[in-house]
């Protein structure tokens, strides 16, 4: 935890960082959970309880949910129904929903699924665990 904690504080990358989720916060979102958070993502609200900028991987751009909206999140855009077994954390601000796969445990691979049609053959991973994921935040893509 100690590298993805040095990454989320490098001050050159440019995101919204927003204040760390309280151990309240993070009782409450496990508490409303089917599935074991993995460690690396709960060390991420730990240090940013959600945030947003842009990314260098696809989809160039994010928004994650802080640990209060993931339940309410989830449920309005009926994950468990469209997407069983997965969990969204947050958006690319348009089109794509970021999500993690419940099975998955640590690592926590990352993935982009479309809202339309919200189907897992459309997912598409984005970073094979939240370290790497974590490493692409606030970094725009290079364009050379």
């Amino acid at each position: 935890m100690a590298k993805l904690l040095e990454i989320l504080s490098d001050s050159t990358a440019g995101w919204t960082r927003r204040p760390p989720a309280t151990n309240d916060d993070i009782k409450a979102l496990i508490a409303s959970c089917d599935f074991d958070l993995p460690d690396e993502y709960l060390a991420f609200l730990r240090y940013s309880n959600g945030g947003e900028g842009f990314l260098c991987i696809e989809p160039w751009y994010f928004q994650l949910c802080s640990s209060g909206e993931l339940p309410e999140y989830n449920q309005g855009y009926n994950v468990s129904e469209f997407l069983p077994g997965w969990f969204a954390i947050g958006s690319s601000g348009g089109g794509e929903m970021l999500a993690i796969r419940k099975q998955d445990g640590s690592p926590c691979p990352v993935y982009m699924v479309p809202f339309i049609p919200m189907a897992e053959s459309d997912a598409v991973q984005i970073a094979h665990d939240f370290e790497m994921f974590a490493m692409a935040l606030g970094r725009e893509e290079d364009k050379a």
